[in-house]
Parts: C-alpha cells; structure tokens; sequence
C-alpha cells in the first residue's frame, strides 16, 4: 500500500495536501532499517551482524520509527507537490501530525507561486525615454569642470568656502590619541563637508601658520563604533591657503582634465567627445531607470492577482523591513523606523508596494518566457564591453571573468544575463504598450532627480 494524498484549496494561493501512510509501509520501512542496523550493530556476546532480529528491534525500534516516518514524510510530500503540479514559494510546513499503528496522518500546508494573468499591455500609459545630449549639456558639463578643476594660487587670506586648505592636525579622546588622529600635509576645499562635522568651521578664517585648538563630536555614523558620539579634542595648523582661479581657455582645460599616461593631452575636440560620451552613458543608465520605475508602477497599478504572503515577507526582510505577517495580527511592527516604532499602517503599506512590485515582475517574468526573451551572444558581449569601458579595463579580461570555470564567475553571468533579460523584456513591453517616446537632455534629467 502507498500513501493518499488529497489536495485542498484554501484563499487565494494557500494550499494543503492531506496525506495518509497506511500503517504496512511504515512498518515495512521500520523492518528495512532493523535489517540494515543489524547488519551493524555490535552487543556483547553477539558476532557483528549476528544480534537476534527481536533484540535489534527492542534495542533501536523507536529510532528506526522516528527515521522511517521522517522519510516517509519527506516521500510522501514530494509525491504530492509532483502527483499535483504544485510549484510552493517556501518550505511547506508540517501540520497536525498523528501517528497509530493504523496510520501516520498529516497536514502540509504552503503558498504556490502567483501566475501572472496580465495581457492588457496596450492599455498601459508609459514613456520610453530617449538620450539626447545637447550642445547645451556639454557647456554646463564644461563650466563644471572649470569649477572642479581651477588653478590654485597661493593667499595670505583667511580661508573661506572654496578655498584649499593645507594643515597638520592631531587629536585625542579622553586623552588620548586614536587611529586617524593625526595626519600632516591634510589638503581638502573648504565648505564641501570633507572632514567631519565642525572640523572645517573651526578652520575658516585662519591664515597661513595660525594655530586653532577647538572640540568637535564625533558623528553617530562615524564607521569607528568607539569613537561614535563622543568628543574630540583637535589641534590643527595652517600651512597653506589658496584660492581658486577658473581656467577660463577651453584649450587649457582640455590639458588640465587630461588622464595621466595618455600620450598626447587633450584637444577641445577631443574633450567635447569624451564629454558627449560619458554625458550619454550616463544619461541612458538616468533614462532607463526611470522608465523601468514608471512601467513597475504602472504595471503594479494594472494588475490586481495575488501575491504570496511568503514573498512579501521574503522581500520585507530582505530590505530590512520590520512587519512581516503584521496584516496578519502578528503585532503591530517591532521595528524602528528612524528610532520609532512603526504602525501597522506603514508597514501596510510597504506590503502593498512590495507586492505591487513582485506583481509586475511576475508580469515581465511570464513575457519573457512566453516570448523565449533572452539576450544572444552579441548582446552580451556588447554588455561586457560597455562595463569594461566604465571599470577601465581590457574586455577581454573581463570576458575571460565572466566565463571562467567558478562559482563567482558563474554567479556574476547569471546576473548580467537576468539584467539584460529584464532590460529586453521592458523594450518588449514598450512596443506593445505602444509607449510615448520623449526625448530628454541631461540637464533637464539631472534636474528632474533631484527635484
């Protein structure tokens, strides 16, 4: 006789399987194991494998039951998973175990992976953004580097914000010095929050070779966990002031931005490309992220089937989330949100974005296997060429990373083909949601996030 096993629904994506194990398979099991530990098993008086089958039994029946149930078990449940196509989202749990000589009798209960129904792509209301680098975002993008990058004259000022200042400084807590306490010839630009908070302000108007002895708290995010929150005592003199003189010739500051080891410095051409290049890069990798925001939400927004609780609370946890189960009466959320405890109506509704968020990508998932969406060798190879271009290294390193016979290379492939796949399937989405295109400068992006 073999295991019953009968499938019940429950809400939404709850499923329980009740399994029956007829009481002749689970003493069937239980003689196998006797038999094989007799084989084993060493008494006194007894040759190995010579302990009388009731001795054996009477000696290690309860283990050979409590092993031969737990196998059982574990059969009859992926029997059943098998025997009902049932694909569960976490380990399905155990419930309502009875055991007699009759029967072992039980309950497994889990949530099946959510199927995505969703085929109304053309109703969606979505923009597909386009990098358009005008002549305008090369000049904002060249009066920043005049900014960023001036000539430095000596001053015999006090120092302001913008300035460069040069200084040796040390400091001690409770006394006494610690690691990073200490440094000479320590050069940063006043006002850009370099150095910890009140370090600068305690340096502004000094001139060179004065002197400022001042105390500054250590900040709560300090990565030193003993030095966190508790004041130090610093010593710091001035040895240089410069002020800053924008390069004001094109020319010049081609020269100046020019990466070392390059033969030959930089022309204005050259600049202008090497800025269109990077302004590009970087404004399609702005455009895409937001395009990919805009079809999740719309997505999320479009869909209504339900998610599994166990995803939600996989995706809660793994972001750090406090809550998971709360829509379920688990209390009202343990966790801190900026040193308070939340509600059980934030954390509502970080549910409910999460899930928004599992549905549309259950919707891109089911697009993307529906239409064999998959990167070709050419994408690919295009994908690693263009990281390497970023990481400043030849592709061919790269490429030889990528497809090397490990763990982590194997992992790091997985995940640029799972990238590249998502970045298809919205392409995909996009055509059959018929979306708006837009064209839009880095200027106006750049200015869009921050807003």
């Amino acid at each position: 006789m073999t295991a019953t096993i009968k499938l019940s629904k429950s809400k939404k994506l709850q499923r329980q399987l009740e399994i029956v194990i007829p009481g002749e398979q689970v003493e069937a099991e239980i003689s196998a194991r006797l038999r094989e530990m007799r084989g084993k098993v060493k008494l006194p008086g007894f040759r190995k494998g010579k302990v009388s089958p009731e001795i054996v039994r009477q000696r290690y029946g309860d283990q050979a039951r409590y092993e031969a149930v737990e196998s059982l078990i574990r059969q009859a449940v992926i029997d059943g998973l098998e025997q009902h196509d049932l694909n569960p989202v976490d380990t399905p749990k155990i419930d309502d175990l009875r055991q007699s000589e009759k029967e072992v009798r039980f309950h497994v209960n889990f949530e099946i992976f959510p199927e995505s129904d969703f085929t109304a792509f053309h109703k969606l209301k979505v923009t597909r953004y386009e990098a358009d680098v005008t002549d305008a975002d090369i000049e904002a993008a060249i009066q920043r580097l005049r900014e960023h990058n001036p000539d430095w004259s000596d001053s015999e000022a006090g120092g302001e914000d913008g300035d460069r200042l040069t200084c040796d400084f040390s400091g001690t807590c409770d006394g006494e010095p610690f690691a990073g306490s200490t440094a000479e010839d320590y050069s940063f630009i006043l006002g850009r929050g370099e150095a910890i908070e009140g370090f600068e302000d305690n340096l502004k108007g000094l001139r060179t070779g004065e002197q400022n002895t001042f105390t500054c708290t250590i900040p709560e995010a300090h990565p030193s966990e003993d030095l966190r929150g508790k004041d130090v005592e610093f010593t710091a003199s001035i040895k240089r002031v410069e002020k800053p003189t924008p390069v004001e010739s094109d020319e010049e500051l081609a020269k100046k931005i020019t990466p070392e080891g390059e033969e030959e410095p930089y022309t204005v051409e050259v600049m202008h490309e090497k800025l269109r290049h990077h302004l590009g890069q970087t404004l399609r990798r702005m455009l895409h992220e937001r395009g990919r925001r805009e079809l999740l939400d719309a997505l999320a927004a479009a869909t209504s089937f339900p998610v599994a609780e166990a995803m939600i609370d996989s995706r809660m946890q793994r972001l750090g989330l406090d809550g998971a189960g709360a829509d379920k009466g688990d209390g009202d959320g343990a966790g801190k949100d900026k040193g308070r405890k939340r509600s059980k109506r934030e954390i509502a509704k970080d549910r409910e974005r999460i899930a928004g968020e599992l549905r549309s990508a259950l919707v891109l998932s089911k697009l993307a296997e529906d239409e064999e969406i998959k990167p070709d060798a050419e994408r690919i190879q295009a994908e690693i060429e263009r990281r390497a271009a970023d990481m400043g290294i030849d592709p061919e390193q790269l490429r030889m990373y990528y497809f090397a016979d490990s763990e982590d290379s194997r992992g790091a492939l997985d995940s640029l083909v799972s990238n590249l796949t998502e970045e298809l399937t919205i392409e995909r989405t996009y055509d059959l949601a018929e979306a708006e295109v837009k064209r839009v400068g880095f200027e106006e992006a750049t200015a869009a996030e921050a807003s």
